[in-house]
């Protein structure tokens, strides 16, 4: 990481700024809970966009008032999943707190003992074992808060565990590919069948991450220039 970008990182004030700017979702005025990218690019929480379907039956991007072609809970899980959004999250959690200080996002009753790396929740015990019972989530890395608490940034890569595609029939399938045209991580069965070519152009999910990363790395330096300035 470059030095001045980890320095701006350490900086409480940083993320206080950075979170109320872009790290909020317009639903709730809440920091992003597993937060879900739409078709036309805005993010949302995933249970934001849940209570939307329950109540209305379709999906209307609250932002910009896209249609979006979903009717049920189980096509707002197949969305792609805004990781970057997710991560800076859990930096700036973790930053500001300590693992004691949490609640479970789960039960919201319960003190959080655990992380979950991919939805970007702190959980219990109880909704651990839950966690790992559905089937949308019971591949994700989970670890003890203490553990995530002490690990760095560069550190947090090694948790991450290969997803799998959401696509009934496909569950056991990692997400290794990424469709440009659809702006999604799919598996290799999704780009032989949903998103085939000629139609849909794709590209190693791990190129694209590396691209998105070195975009981001150099946007977050020249607002830290700015910081300083």
């Amino acid at each position: 990481m470059l030095p001045c970008l980890k320095t701006w990182l350490q900086n409480p004030n940083s993320f206080e700024k950075i979170g109320k700017e872009f790290l909020t979702c317009s639903v709730c005025l809440e920091y992003f809970k597993h937060a879900k990218t739409l078709p036309c690019l805005h993010s949302f929480c995933e249970g934001c966009l849940n209570n939307i379907v329950e109540k209305t039956g379709q999906l209307t991007c609250p932002e910009c008032r896209t249609f979006i072609g979903v009717k049920s809970n189980c096509d707002i899980a197949r969305l792609g999943t805004n990781c970057l959004l997710n991560g800076l999250i859990g930096v700036i959690s973790t930053a500001n707190h300590s693992a004691s200080e949490f609640t479970c996002d789960g039960c919201e009753e319960n003190n959080s003992t655990h992380r979950c790396v991919d939805c970007a929740l702190n959980i219990c015990r109880i909704c651990v074992k839950m966690h790992a019972k559905i089937r949308s989530t019971k591949h994700h890395c989970v670890i003890a808060a203490d553990e995530f608490k002490s690990a760095n940034i560069e550190q947090a890569a090694r948790y991450r565990h290969p997803r799998t595609c959401g696509i009934a029939g496909h569950e056991d399938c990692a997400l290794k590919c990424y469709c440009e045209t659809c702006s999604v991580p799919v598996c290799h069965e999704c780009t032989i069948i949903e998103h085939r070519v000629p139609e849909h152009k794709h590209a190693y999910l791990k190129d694209v991450a590396d691209n998105f990363s070195a975009e981001l790395a150099e946007s977050m330096e020249q607002l830290a220039v700015k910081e300083m300035e």
